[in-house]
């Protein structure tokens, strides 16, 4: 039973997706207006989740008709609109790297409620952040790589906004140094976190 409706699904896929193979085999023509409608639905309604084969896209490639041309209008609009959603999303992608590399969050109360603050350093600036990063492993188990980042005393303008702690973000000149140091000497470790930048915090809640 399962192997036959297996060709039975495969059959119906062959000829929806040619919808010119449909007419020649039946003598008969589909109404175009449901296709419409089906593409309409598609462009106008994202939460529909409507998916349609690739293969009955491209039965409206060539257009025959004014029916057949107002479908391939469609199709060709909403691969364009799913395009600029696509550059759109790439684009925020981005820029959530760049604040990443420029801002940090950390909750503090409020009211008596805990809300997400954005710290922001000025002049703005790329924040080299000193981190330590960890390899653990396991028999049998895949690697499990992790970082934290190292955090002081914060200055005055983050207590005042009432967090505890502050990333330490190091100088562009003592990043060799923190990259690659001598293992049986933390001195100069310690050196670069305590020659670290000093800018000034602004904050808002984060969005």
């Amino acid at each position: 039973m399962s192997s036959r409706q297996g060709k039975l699904v495969c059959y119906s896929a062959r000829i929806l997706a040619d919808y010119r193979r449909y007419v020649r085999m039946f003598g008969a023509t589909a109404s175009l207006a449901e296709f419409v409608d089906l593409f309409l639905r598609r462009q106008d309604d994202p939460e529909a989740l409507i998916i349609i084969p690739k293969g009955v896209e491209a039965a409206f490639a060539d257009p025959q008709s004014n029916e057949e041309q107002r479908v391939k209008d469609l199709i060709d609009s909403f691969r364009a609109q799913q395009s600029a959603k696509f550059e759109q999303e790439l684009f925020k992608q981005r820029r959530r790297l760049a604040d990443a590399e420029r801002t940090f969050y950390e909750h503090v109360k409020r009211d008596g409620e805990s809300v997400v603050l954005e710290f922001s350093p000025r002049p703005g600036q790329d924040m080299l952040v000193a981190c330590l990063w960890s390899r653990w492993t396991a028999p049998g188990q895949p690697d499990l790589l992790s970082f934290a980042a190292i955090t002081d005393e914060p200055p005055a303008e983050i207590a005042a906004a009432g967090h505890d702690r502050c990333v330490i973000p190091i100088r562009p000149e003592n990043l060799d140094t923190w990259l690659d140091p001598t293992p049986t000497n933390r001195e100069p470790l310690y050196a670069v976190l305590d020659d670290r930048q000093r800018p000034f915090y602004e904050h808002r809640l984060a969005a």
